[in-house]
């Protein structure tokens, strides 16, 4: 199986490639295929090596993703730590790696094939595995087919011996019954609401808006502008370039035919016997033309809903034996008796719904278009590839942009929301996944290297010029200083007043008093739990914590939610009834502890493993790598 994607998409990996940056794609990665043989090793586990360009791979993915996720630049990355985990990584990696060989465990074919096909990164526009894209996304990277393979082979074998460690793992009922209690508690309260806008703000003096407003100067900031060049290369520009045979849409058609192919489903009924006579008594009632539900409820006690098994496709049967009976039976008659792990089984057929094959003709159209994006794909990586070369040889971003037939863009100036500077033309950025944010950690002047969109785009930029925040003064700002002044007034007098409310609710008045006397209004929130959104009434999620933090009887301080600013008296607490638990739940909280269990026993897998094996870390090599 896995030859017969080396087959497909050899083609696309006899063209040279000159790209230095390596993507990480499997279970647990596979830097230990890039290794070259001229690295210097930066730590040595059990006496194997794990050469810099391995641990650059690594650190240079853990760079891009707390650049996309915090926004952090690489030297706030490196002082974050991310070279010494992205380390201690492949020091793990390669652990387990060594500990995989010693114990045997193999990884076969069909399992390395299924971990391929269901990587996202080999998927075309149709979210599906396609052997075009499998084979593009290679060459990109300077991989061949065997050397992938032998890494996610490596990284199954990985996953098979850390599955071991949950073995044995178990988690004590008390502390799945504990948990539960915490998870499935409920309260009630009283709420007394006041809303802001009800409050009738003054206006402040020339100098109260003045120092209010000095206080706040960065809020009312003019934003940071960047005008931006950049050169995009998009498969869909390049649409009207490909064209794809009716030959090659039918291979693609008959290699994917399962996906065209919808099973017959059956409607089933299912009643269980605990031994054969009373089995064939209920088979000849029901063959006599008796109701297979009055059936069950007269001879079993069971509703409706306890018989029906759905409807179902063959494959979706726990057993041989149940599809064979589900689908060997007419519609409308019950399958002879048969016996499975849990009784002797009657099985009626209710009713059937046919399968389809969506035919080559209806699937044409579709398969044309995500054939076409696919090779559009490769051209748009073929002309990156170009465009770089070109750029290696001294072109600036427009240069080479003309070299390959692509066309120079420019948009803004524009800040980093997309929005246009006062005056500038209303130029919106291109739909690129990431552009405004690398744009705007680019220096001023500096091209990016080539980046590669999700949906196949490449595309480079420069900053060509940067218009850094500048204060406003407070009469271009006026209007809105003067609305944030009274809005904040009327949250701050709205929270006085509800700190009055809490003092009397302590005292011992009665809610319906205070509520009366001082306009508030008073909601009593249903039961609800320490994890709902909210309690009703627009009580939301601080209204919920500030409950769930209070003794019995307690008074809460004042609770602001947008609008609204709250007081919450706790009315009732809610334990469950531990003669009623549904023993499905505390397995589900079971289950989440030994997963806790498993990962604090993976931890200290891993350090037996460092030290049986020995770890070396080379502090100059790591040094000389990257300082120079």
């Amino acid at each position: 199986m896995l030859g017969s994607i080396r087959k497909r998409t050899g083609g696309l990996l006899v063209k040279g490639l000159l790209g230095l940056l390596v993507v990480s794609f499997a279970l647990w990665g596979i830097g230990d295929i890039f290794q070259a043989r001229q690295d210097s090793a930066v730590a040595k586990v059990g006496g194997a090596g794990i050469p810099a360009s391995a641990l650059q791979a690594e650190y240079a993915r853990a760079v891009d993703n707390l650049r996309r996720n915090l926004g952090v630049d690489a030297e706030q990355a490196r002082a974050l730590g991310a070279l010494e985990n992205a380390l201690d990584r492949l020091i793990d990696r390669e652990a387990v790696r060594q500990e995989a060989d010693a114990v045997g465990i193999g990884a076969p074919d069909s399992e390395v094939l299924r971990v391929i096909e269901n990587n996202s990164m080999f998927h075309n526009v149709a979210g599906r595995f396609d052997r075009a894209v499998y084979g593009a996304v290679l060459y990109r990277n300077s991989l061949t087919p065997p050397a992938y393979e032998a890494g996610v082979r490596d990284d199954v074998r990985r996953a098979q011996l850390v599955d071991t460690l949950a073995i044995g793992a178990h988690a004590p009922r008390a502390a799945a019954l504990r948990l539960l209690r915490h998870e499935r508690q409920e309260r009630t309260a009283l709420a007394l609401t006041l809303f802001a806008s009800a409050e009738t703000a003054p206006d402040p003096s020339g100098g109260e808006l003045l120092a209010w407003f000095s206080g706040r100067r960065a809020d009312y900031m003019a934003p940071e502008y960047r005008r931006i060049s950049f050169v995009a290369m998009r498969p869909g520009d390049f649409l009207d370039r490909v064209d794809v045979s009716d030959a090659e849409l039918r291979d693609e058609y008959e290699y994917r035919m399962a996906e065209f192919v919808t099973p017959a489903r059956r409607a089933l009924d299912q009643l269980v016997f605990p031994d054969r006579d009373a089995a064939d008594a209920a088979w000849e009632r029901a063959r006599a033309g008796a109701d297979f539900r009055a059936l069950g409820a007269e001879l079993l006690g069971l509703a409706a809903s306890d018989m029906d098994l759905g409807v179902v496709t063959e494959d979706e049967l726990a057993s041989e034996a149940l599809g064979a009976a589900a689908f060997g039976t007419p519609v409308g008659e019950t399958a002879e008796p048969f016996e499975t792990p849990f009784g002797w089984t009657l099985l009626h057929v209710r009713a059937e719904i046919p399968g389809e094959t969506r035919t080559f003709s209806d699937a044409a159209e579709t398969l044309r278009l995500e054939r076409k994006l696919a090779l559009a794909q490769e051209i748009a990586a073929d002309l990156g590839d170009e465009f770089e070369d070109a750029r290696a040889g001294g072109a600036t971003i427009e240069e080479a942009a003309r070299a390959v037939g692509a066309m120079p863009e420019t948009v803004g100036p524009i800040d980093r929301r997309g929005r246009p500077a006062p005056g500038a033309a209303d130029a919106a950025p291109p739909a690129i996944a990431e552009f405004l944010e690398r744009a705007f950690a680019a220096a001023t002047g500096e091209e990016s290297p080539l980046y590669d969109a999700d949906d196949g785009t490449y595309y480079a930029i420069r900053v060509d010029s940067v218009t850094p925040p500048a204060e406003r003064p407070l009469d271009a700002v006026r209007g809105d200083a003067l609305a944030d002044w009274k809005e904040e007034w009327r949250r701050n007098r709205a929270a006085e007043r509800a700190a009055g409310i809490a003092e009397r609710l302590r005292a011992g008045a009665a809610p319906e008093e205070v509520a009366a006397d001082t306009g508030a209004a008073l909601f009593a929130a249903a039961p609800f739990r320490r994890t709902a959104a909210g309690a009703g009434e627009n009580l939301g999620t601080a209204f919920v914590a500030a409950v769930f933090a209070l003794p019995p009887d307690g008074v809460s301080a004042p609770i602001a939610e947008g609008d609204r600013v709250h007081i919450a008296k706790l009315a009732a607490i809610v334990d469950i009834d531990e003669d009623a638990i549904d023993e499905t739940e505390l397995e589900r909280i079971a289950g989440q502890l030994v997963s806790g269990q498993i990962r604090d026993i993976f931890e200290t897998y891993l350090d037996r493993l460092r030290r049986d094996r020995g770890v070396a870390i080379d502090a100059g090599a790591i040094a000389r790598f990257f300082e120079n």
